[in-house]
């Protein structure tokens, strides 16, 4: 498909068998970025705006392209819709269709994807909306694509040509190439890395003139070595956090422990107060007569004597212990100093220091062990998430800055890239066009395929693929000559498939003229004797530049 000065193809090695009738199908697991050939998830992902690829069967009657813009809706009474939009066509085929993503999608986290012919409706496909899904068709440094003979440098200035960055400002609508002034810019910035390091873009936006995206940047000029590694991620938008939830209710109490060991009995309190007297008790019989009566009174006391001996003193009592608190490493304890560490208390059988309690028992005796913890009651249900706060209100857009200088122009680039099916290998003549996934046999049918250039340039780089051999099993003499045909002659670049072979390699370059020259390929089977077997699907890529 031709996009402005950029030519991207769609190739396929599929061998198709005849149309049916048939509703058309999606392959569940085949919507892909048109760059990468791939999903960036497990489940069906695009991003507005991106250019997808659609695999499956009877998704169209016939192969038809789109060369110009604005691409239709329609090819060939086929029609994919993103929901109710429907999405502008590169191209169809009955195994194949490559789209664009519609802008205009409403602000939904996915939409049902159908495709739609004269032979009905496929089943919907679920597909999750992306704000991005970046990637990256080819990346240029003076105009040549980015590579180990063609690294990047510190300073040296770059140009991205991607798909799946999704929104651009002003709006552009679908189908529509981009604007150049003013440009169409990303509604948000991606990451680009060069060498695995985070560079500023100097422009990201709709690449004027094309239907994908062009970014600009900047090698730093302190970028570590050259490097040809260069990605492209989906850019940030800062979320919005809601408020707390609510704390949930409080868990149950978990069970009690054990009951530790017992504690040391207490002093003896003091005597309690003396009780009230009795009542007077009945007389008792008189007593037998009593004894003398008392002595009289007792004079005073005479002159204190002189002070007897000291009596020995008698042995010492047990020492009481010292309580000293929690224990410290660094503290001097003495015989009978007490401590408490992790819960049980001991008390110092001999001095020392740095002598850690629970495991120096020739310095310490336990005097009351610290019970076991009870088991750990259930945990409380949690509460409920607190409802998402609104997002904020999206800031106005920002002044458009003045517009740089147009930098110098590139060397135009065209992608030739074929898909070719069931050759016939008795035919003289295998016809097949530049682009494209059909072929014909005979020498009235090469006009059909003849396509024009769209800029001079040089024809190089051309690699063939077989998918099977062309003589596994006739004479290993036999083989195919793959040529490029320029105005209905043969040129010089030609390769050659022989015996078991699947690959070859064309050397030679071939110049050709906008719009003058129309190019097409040319499969000949070698005819001496048996012609080869069928080497069923090849597939022709290259580079005109």
């Amino acid at each position: 498909m031709w996009y402005g000065r950029l030519f991207v193809c769609v190739v396929t090695t599929t061998v198709w068998l005849p149309a049916q009738a048939q509703t058309p199908k999606i392959d569940p697991q085949e919507l892909v970025n048109l760059a990468t050939g791939q999903s960036a998830s497990s489940v069906p992902v695009a991003a507005r705006g991106s250019l997808v690829a659609i695999y499956g069967s009877n998704l169209a009657s016939a192969t038809l392209t789109s060369n110009s813009v604005p691409f239709p809706t329609q090819l060939g009474g086929t029609k994919v819709l993103f929901g109710d939009i429907a999405a502008p066509l590169l191209s169809v085929s009955p195994g194949q269709i490559t789209a664009q993503v519609p802008f205009e999608l409403p602000d939904v986290s996915s939409v049902d994807l159908v495709v739609q012919n004269g032979s009905g409706i496929s089943a919907a496909l679920k597909v999750t909306l992306l704000s991005q899904d970046p990637g990256i068709f080819v990346a240029l440094k003076s105009g040549a694509p980015i590579s180990s003979s063609n690294p990047v440098f510190g300073g040296d200035s770059i140009i991205i040509y991607a798909t799946g960055l999704g929104a651009v400002l002003p709006p552009v609508p679908s189908g529509q190439p981009g604007p150049s002034n003013p440009p169409a810019l990303v509604a948000i910035p991606p990451v680009v890395k060069l060498g695995g390091r985070t560079v500023n873009a100097d422009f990201t936006g709709f690449a004027p003139g094309l239907v994908i995206y062009q970014i600009n940047a900047t090698a730093p000029t302190d970028l570590a070595g050259p490097t040809s590694d260069v990605w492209v991620e989906p850019g940030v938008i800062p979320a919005v956090t809601g408020p707390p939830g609510p704390i949930g209710p409080k868990g149950a109490t978990g069970a009690a422990g054990p009951p530790g060991p017992r504690g040391a009995t207490g002093a003896a309190g003091t005597n309690g107060v003396d009780g009230a007297m009795g009542p007077l008790g009945p007389k008792g019989d008189t007593g037998a007569a009593g004894a003398n009566g008392a002595n009289g009174a007792i004079g005073p006391p005479g002159s204190q004597g002189p002070q007897g001996a000291t009596g020995a003193t008698g042995p010492a009592g047990p020492q009481g212990l010292t309580w000293q608190g929690t224990w410290n490493n660094s503290t001097a304890y003495a015989l009978n100093d007490a401590v408490e560490y992790s819960g049980t208390s001991y008390i110092s059988i001999q001095a020392g220091t740095g002598q850690q309690p629970d495991a120096s028992p020739t310095f310490w005796s336990v005097l009351a062990q610290m019970g076991a913890t009870g088991p750990t009651g259930p945990a409380g249900a949690t509460g409920a998430t607190g409802a998402a706060g609104a997002n904020g209100a999206a800031g106005p857009p920002g002044p458009q800055g003045p517009q740089g200088p147009t930098g110098a122009t590139g060397p135009a680039a065209i992608y030739l890239m074929a898909g070719i099916n069931s050759i016939a290998p008795g035919a003289s003549n295998n016809f097949a066009s530049v682009i494209g996934n059909n072929i014909a046999t005979g020498t009235g049918n090469e006009g059909n395929f003849q396509m024009p250039m769209q800029f001079d340039c040089t024809v190089q780089n051309v690699k063939v693929h077989f998918q099977t051999a062309p003589s596994a099993t006739v004479n290993a003499a036999k083989f195919y000559d793959i040529t490029l045909r320029r105005n209905g002659v043969n040129t010089s670049t030609t390769c050659q498939i022989a015996s078991i072979a699947t690959d070859c390699t064309m050397s030679v370059t071939t110049a050709v003229t906008n719009l003058t020259d129309l190019l097409a390929w040319n499969l000949v089977p070698n005819q001496t004797g048996a012609a080869p077997a069928n080497p069923g699907v090849a597939s022709i890529t290259g580079v005109c530049q």
